[in-house]
């Protein structure tokens, strides 16, 4: 009995030391406020999650529609990049949920590979939460309108173009013409300038 009493104690023990124990490999953050979120983030805004692909096992972008920039510049679609598992801090937010997102400018000291310096990513310990309650800041901050999306459809005209890059480009349609008449021309005066100098001679 006495040995059975000891096997039920350990086992006791053993499981609360299992329950009171983070299970391994769990993205675990220190608590913060939304003050050192936004004084330590690079860009802060609010919007509403409308994708989010996965790229690989280890890397996903979520879009964002912003509706107020708090910090910094983010655009009206937003992409943010995070890591693709959420019990390695990456941040899992579905479609649809309102977030205040508190991201930091990728610049390539990122221990992940993948990340696209210039863009923005977060993790749990950002401090992106969802959007209820209001941002808790001291003093307020009024949100500004985010910066318009570029559009697709004109990129092409985007890409600056030199002098040279002018002078070479082919000469087409209408011009073509034009050499064609004036060559016409000139041969013609040549031929006529003949003519006329071997009617004199004879």
């Amino acid at each position: 009995m006495h040995v059975a009493r000891s096997l039920l104690a350990v086992a006791v023990l053993a499981t609360g030391f299992v329950w009171s124990t983070p299970s391994a490999g769990a993205c675990t953050c220190p608590a913060g406020t939304d003050q050192t979120a936004f004084d330590e983030a690079d860009v802060v805004f609010e919007g509403t999650v409308t994708d989010r692909t996965q790229l690989d096992e280890s890397l996903a972008v979520l879009t964002l529609a912003v509706d107020g920039v708090y910090k910094g510049d983010a655009r009206q679609t937003q992409a943010i990049y995070t890591h693709a598992r959420s019990s390695a801090c990456g941040l899992f937010a579905e479609v649809g949920d309102g977030y205040f997102v508190f991201a930091d400018v990728i610049d390539g000291t990122e221990t992940e590979p993948g990340y696209p310096i210039g863009d923005l990513r977060v993790d749990q310990c950002d401090g992106s939460r969802p959007a209820i309650p209001e941002l808790d800041l001291d003093p307020a901050v009024e949100p500004v309108a985010p910066i318009a999306d570029a559009s697709t459809t004109t990129t092409t005209l985007l890409r600056p173009t030199t002098a040279t890059q002018d002078l070479a480009e082919p000469v087409t349609g209408g011009s073509v013409l034009v050499i064609g008449f004036i060559a016409v021309g000139v041969v013609g005066a040549f031929i006529a300038s003949r003519i006329a100098r071997k009617n004199r001679e004879t």
